[in-house]
């Protein structure tokens, strides 16, 4: 990613989408997507195995986008840092290959880009993919309308899209998304959030996160947990380490009652071993809940 500094930023933004396996609801994204000089469209494909005639369809029905692959499948994540290996505007938002944008994204982009700032947040509804009514208020919207100051809003929106960001800084840290098969885009959040250092708020509405009770993030296994589990407690050590550990909102404890009540001995060791990694004993690990996480603190506050 550091060959970047040697790129002109030729674009105001770019837009990466990563795929995999939903040819037709990309389509749908990509009809929202504005056709703009100032706008690289990144979609990198994590490897589908269906839908590839609607795949290549749409590669020739947007010539105008830019289109890689993975190689080999390693996520969303993998996919996202590849498109951020190609990117060459001065901003960056990312988007899901089943959501789509609102018309008022064109407002936004022309209202931002002579702007300067390293993180700007935007408005964001959820619809039920079955039904499209609306789902509920995403905590998303809730910290928009509760908070004013800018700086409020750090670490307290783990999700990447619905948000502009500076690819200098980007590219200055050398941060990237991990590549895990579930919450991989918590860390790469969590860093971008520390390293900003100037962040602004723009309320207009133009992302729909579509909810479907089928997607990866929704279904829940004991060895997805795990994964989520370990990439909060990067996250939480990350902050520690940077003298954040009063801004710790993460909550690491959360989903460590579900593993212990449905875990297999094999997995019930991982945990163990996970929190070994990290300095937290079994015992805490079996208090879990609330009682874990003031265990956590306390124990990091107390070094």
């Amino acid at each position: 990613m550091s060959e970047n500094l040697l790129v002109n930023k030729t674009y105001n933004y770019t837009l990466i989408i990563p795929h995999y396996n939903i040819s037709s609801l990309l389509g749908r994204l990509l009809k929202t997507v504005p056709q703009r000089e100032d706008m690289q469209v990144i979609v990198v494909d994590d490897c589908s195995t269906k839908d590839l005639n609607k795949l290549e369809q749409l590669r020739e029905e947007y010539p105008w986008i830019e289109w890689y692959d993975t190689g080999t499948n390693g996520g969303g994540g993998k996919a996202r840092n590849i498109g951020l290996d190609h990117a060459k505007g001065k901003y960056v938002l990312f988007a899901d290959a089943d959501d789509f944008f609102l018309p008022n994204l064109n407002l936004v982009l022309d209202n931002h880009k002579d702007e300067n700032f390293d993180i700007c947040y935007l408005g964001v509804i959820a619809l039920h993919e079955n039904s499209f009514n609306f789902w509920g208020d995403l905590n998303y919207n809730k910290i928009l309308k509760k908070f004013k100051n800018a700086e409020d809003f750090r670490y307290k929106i783990p999700s990447p899209w619905s948000k502009l960001y500076n690819l200098d800084m980007i590219i200055k840290y050398n941060i990237k998304f991990s590549e895990t098969i579930i919450a991989n885009d918590i860390y790469f959040t969590t860093l971008c959030d520390y390293y900003s250092k100037k962040i602004e708020i723009d309320k207009h509405t133009i992302y729909v996160y579509v909810v479907s009770d089928n997607s990866t993030s929704h279904v829940y296994t004991v060895e997805k947990e795990l994964i989520r589990l370990e990439e909060r407690l990067k996250c939480d050590k990350f902050l520690f380490d940077h003298n954040q550990i009063k801004l710790l909102i993460k909550k690491s404890s959360r989903g460590i009652g579900a593993i212990l009540k449905n875990a297999t001995s094999i997995q019930i060791q991982e945990l163990y071993n996970l929190g070994e990694k990290y300095n937290i004993s079994k015992l805490e690990i079996q208090l879990s809940g609330n009682i874990f996480n003031i265990l956590y603190n306390i124990k990091h506050l107390g070094r």
